[in-house]
């Protein structure tokens, strides 16, 4: 079974080049061609799943936070002036 390089699939979804990210997971749950190792690969794509959805929700609550900095400065300015 090959593996993914999570920082490459990060760039693609970054710079949100979708087809080219999501042909690199087709290839990798189209490379088993074993049954025995399909219970294998189910294992390893719901690490892979959760590995991108908390890359994902990290980057998602950073920009949040920068949000919420953001008004606060507006409100201590606001209040100051």
């Amino acid at each position: 079974m090959s593996t993914v390089n999570l920082d490459k699939l990060e760039e693609l979804m970054k710079a949100e080049k979708w087809p080219e990210a999501k042909k690199m997971l087709d290839d990798y749950f189209t490379d088993t061609k074993d049954p025995a190792e399909r219970g294998k690969e189910h294992v390893t794509y719901a690490r892979l799943y959760l590995q991108v959805m908390t890359r994902l929700n990290n980057q998602y609550l950073s920009v949040l936070e920068e949000g919420v900095d953001a008004l606060k400065a507006l409100d201590a300015a606001e209040s100051s002036g």
